[in-house]
C-alpha cells in the first residue's frame, strides 16, 4: 500500500484553525478578562504605640528614607506613620447631586457620595445558587433577583486617608499625613493650612454649586529667613483593592496623562512593577475605575514627572506629578491652580466642565471608531429613552450598514464551496506537485471569477467596528445600572443565564446556514465546540455586551437565509409545454 501522500490544503486549513484559536483566545484575554493577581503576603508588624498629639499646625511624624533617589520597594517597606490620636475635624458639603466631606487630617476631602448612581453590588446568579445548593445538601434558599436599594456610590475608598496628599521636599506626598488648622469656612470656600518647619501650606477648595468640579488651589510661603529649596508634588491617594468576589466588575487603578499618553495601572500591574514614571508634559493624574474617577489637573500642563507609587500603609497607591526643584525666598508665596474631578468617566460632562480629563474615557486602540458609535448610541437614546432598546437600534443599524460587505463575503464562500469537488480532483491529479496544482487552482479560480480571499477581506473590514462597539458597551457609564428586561443592571451578566444560552443555541444556526469546507476532523470538532465555547464565556459578561452579540447574531440568521433563498433555490424542472427558451 502506497503512503498517503500529505494534502498541503489540509495542513494551512489546521494551521488556520490553530492561528484562529490563539487569536481568539488573544482577543478575549486582552480585551475580556483580567483576572485579578492576588496581592502578595504583607508581613504584619506590631502595632506603634499612640503619640501625644502634636499642636494642630505641626503634622505627624513621619518615618521615611533619607534618600530620595531609593526604588519603589524603599518606600513600600516604610513603617506605617504614627496617625494623631485626637479626632479630625469634619465640615460637610453637600450640592446639586453630591454630597461630600472634608477633614483637617491631611486638609483633604473624605467623601464624594454621587446621588445619580448607586455603590457597587453583586446580584445572586443561577449558576453559583444552584451549585451552592448541591453543596449544602440540596438545600436552597430562596433565588433573589430583586434590584437592591440604592446606595449613592461613594468616590472615596479610604476615608481615613488623604486623598489629595501634597509634598514639598524629598519625603514628597508621603509626608502629608498630619492635622491642619481650619482657616476658612464660609460659604462654599474651605482652606486649610498647617506648618512644615519654615514652610506654610494651604488647601483652598471652592465647591461648585453643581457638578463634579472643584477649584483646588495649593499656596506655600516661606516664613523663615533662609530661602529654601522646595520640591513640589501633589498627588491622589486611595485603596487599591479588588473587590471581593468581583473578577470582572469595575476594577481601581490609578490613571495618568504625560505627553498625552494615558497610563493606568490596575492592583495586580502596581504589585508587579511598583513604581511607574513617565517624564514629561502633565496634563492630569487621577484614581478610579473604569467607570468612576477622583482626579486633579493643572490649570494649564506642566512639566514634571508622573508617578504611580506605594503609599505608607497597607493596598494605599498613589498617582502623583512632581515638578523641578526650585527656590522660595524669604517671605514668598507661590501657588498652584488645579481642577478637581470627581465623579463619572462621562465625555458630555467632561468636555462641558473643560477638563482635559476626559481622555479618561479610554476606549484603547479602537477610540477612533468607538467615539463616533457612542455618540450615535446617546442620539438613539434621546428618542427612546432606553439603552437596552438602544443597543438592538443600533446593532440594528450597523448590520445594516454592513449588510453588502456580508453579503459579498458570504457569496465568496459559496462560490468556493462549489469548487471543492473540482479542487480534489486537481489534488488528485497533481500530487506533490504543488507547483503544478498551484498554477491550475489560480486558473480554475480565474476562470470562475472566485477570489479565494474574498470571504475573509470583508470579515477584516468588519472586524475594527465589532470591536469598537465592543469597547463602547463595556466601558460606558452610561450603561452603568441601567435596567432592561429582567436585568437590574446592563453592566453586571445575566443573573440567570438566558441570554448567553440562547446566544450559544443561535450560534449553532449560524453554523448550520454557514458554508463549510472543513474536511479534517479537529478542524470540524472544533468548529462544532465554538458556540459552547463562547457561550460559557458569555455567562460572565455584561448583559449589555451579551444583549448586542444575540441580537447581531439573530441578524446573522436572517441574513443568511434569504441569501440561501436568493442562491440556493434548486432550479425547477419546466412543466411539460413550456417555451424552450424561457428561464
Amino acid at each position: 500500500m502506497e503512503p498517503q501522500t500529505p494534502d498541503p490544503d489540509q495542513e494551512r486549513r489546521i494551521l488556520t484553525a490553530v492561528v484562529l484559536s490563539i487569536a481568539v483566545l488573544w482577543i478575549f484575554n486582552t480585551f475580556v478578562f483580567e483576572p485579578p493577581v492576588p496581592p502578595p503576603p504583607v508581613e504584619e508588624t506590631p502595632a506603634l504605640a499612640a503619640e501625644e498629639t502634636p499642636p494642630a499646625a505641626t503634622p505627624a511624624p513621619v518615618a521615611s528614607d533619607d534618600d530620595d533617589s531609593a526604588g519603589g520597594d524603599a518606600v513600600a517597606s516604610a513603617p506605617v506613620p504614627v496617625i494623631p490620636s485626637a479626632p479630625a475635624v469634619t465640615l460637610d458639603r453637600s450640592w446639586d447631586g453630591v454630597g461630600a466631606q472634608w477633614s483637617s487630617f491631611g486638609g483633604s476631602p473624605n467623601r464624594f457620595q454621587i446621588e445619580a448612581w448607586s455603590s457597587a453590588y453583586e446580584l445572586d446568579w443561577l449558576p453559583t445558587w444552584l451549585i451552592s445548593g448541591f453543596s449544602n445538601g440540596f438545600k436552597w434558599e430562596a433565588f433573589d433577583m430583586a434590584c437592591p436599594d440604592p446606595q449613592p456610590v461613594d468616590l472615596v475608598q479610604d476615608p481615613d486617608g488623604v486623598l489629595l496628599p501634597v509634598g514639598m521636599d524629598a519625603e514628597g506626598i508621603a509626608g502629608d499625613v498630619g492635622h491642619y488648622r481650619v482657616v476658612r469656612d464660609e460659604g462654599g470656600t474651605v482652606e486649610f493650612a498647617t506648618t512644615r518647619g519654615s514652610l506654610e501650606i494651604s488647601k483652598v477648595f471652592a465647591t461648585p454649586e453643581t457638578g463634579y468640579k472643584t477649584d483646588y488651589i495649593v499656596r506655600v510661603k516661606n516664613t523663615g529667613r533662609d530661602a529654601q529649596q522646595i520640591t513640589p508634588s501633589f498627588g491622589v491617594a486611595d485603596f487599591v483593592v479588588v473587590p471581593e468576589g468581583s473578577r470582572y466588575g469595575p476594577q481601581p487603578e490609578l490613571w495618568a496623562d504625560a505627553d498625552g499618553d494615558v497610563e493606568h495601572w490596575a492592583r495586580r500591574k502596581l504589585d508587579k512593577k511598583i513604581e511607574g514614571q513617565w517624564d514629561g508634559t502633565l496634563n492630569w493624574v487621577a484614581a478610579g475605575d473604569k467607570y468612576f474617577v477622583v482626579g486633579i489637573e493643572p490649570e494649564q500642563p506642566v512639566l514634571g514627572t508622573a508617578r504611580f507609587m506605594p503609599m505608607p500603609g497597607e493596598d494605599r497607591f498613589a498617582a502623583a506629578m512632581e515638578l523641578p526643584t526650585t527656590t522660595l525666598a524669604p517671605g514668598e508665596v507661590k501657588s498652584w491652580t488645579f481642577r478637581l474631578w470627581a465623579g463619572p468617566k462621562e465625555l458630555d460632562g467632561l468636555n462641558e466642565a473643560g477638563m482635559r480629563m476626559k481622555t479618561a474615557v479610554d476606549f484603547g486602540f479602537f477610540g477612533l471608531i468607538a467615539l463616533p458609535i457612542l455618540a450615535f448610541l446617546k442620539w438613539i437614546y434621546s428618542f427612546v429613552g432606553s439603552w437596552g432598546i438602544s443597543i438592538i437600534l443600533l446593532t440594528v443599524a450597523i448590520k445594516l450598514a454592513m449588510y453588502p460587505l456580508s453579503q459579498k463575503s458570504f457569496k465568496s464562500m459559496k462560490a468556493m464551496q462549489s469548487l471543492q469537488p473540482e479542487i480534489a480532483a486537481l489534488k488528485e491529479k497533481h500530487g506533490d506537485d504543488r507547483e503544478g496544482l498551484n498554477k491550475e487552482m489560480m486558473g480554475l479560480w480565474k476562470e470562475h471569477g472566485v477570489n479565494p480571499a474574498g470571504g475573509c477581506l470583508p470579515m477584516l473590514v468588519q472586524m475594527p467596528i465589532w470591536f469598537a462597539l465592543y469597547r463602547v458597551l463595556w466601558n460606558s457609564v452610561e450603561l452603568y445600572q441601567t435596567p432592561f428586561l429582567y436585568f437590574c443592571d446592563l453592566s453586571l451578566r445575566d443573573p440567570l443565564g438566558v441570554f448567553p444560552l440562547v446566544l450559544g443555541v443561535t450560534m449553532w444556526l449560524q453554523q448550520k446556514f454557514n458554508p463549510n469546507t472543513a474536511t479534517d476532523p479537529a478542524q470540524q470538532m472544533m468548529i462544532k465546540v465554538m458556540p459552547l465555547f463562547f457561550s460559557v464565556i458569555m455567562f460572565t459578561l455584561p448583559a449589555g455586551l451579551v444583549v448586542y452579540i444575540l441580537v447581531n447574531n439573530i441578524l446573522s440568521i436572517a441574513q443568511q437565509w434569504v441569501i440561501h433563498r436568493q442562491h440556493d433555490d434548486p432550479k425547477k424542472p419546466k412543466p411539460a409545454g413550456a417555451a424552450s427558451g424561457s428561464k
